[in-house]
């Protein structure tokens, strides 16, 4: 559990220093709850206007969480509270994950 706060704290200076709001970090800190262990191979690129894209690695992983959109958009929908996010967009990408685990 204290690599996890660590992380949490990395994450919560990070959207201090670009000057995001506390809904990003809920945001970032759902989906990656949400998508469990995919999340290692899909991150946030952008999010705009209810409109969010997926940084994903490997096709195959794109195309399971393509199947998985609506779900994890409802469940993300319903911890944040309200309708958040309306559309979700996955796009094969590099991620930036620092020294990889695999």
């Amino acid at each position: 559990m204290t690599y996890l706060r660590e992380i949490k704290g990395i994450v919560k200076e990070t959207f201090r220093k670009f000057n995001l709001g506390e809904e990003s970090q809920k945001l970032f800190t759902i989906w990656q709850e949400e998508v469990g262990g995919l999340a290692k191979h899909a991150q946030i690129g952008n999010f705009r206007e209810g409109k969010l894209l997926v940084e994903v690695d490997n096709p195959v992983y794109m195309q399971e969480l393509s199947a998985k959109r609506k779900s994890i958009m409802d469940r993300v929908n319903k911890r944040m509270g309200k309708r958040f996010i309306v559309e979700v967009r996955f796009k094969l990408g590099r991620m930036d994950r620092g020294k990889s685990e695999d």
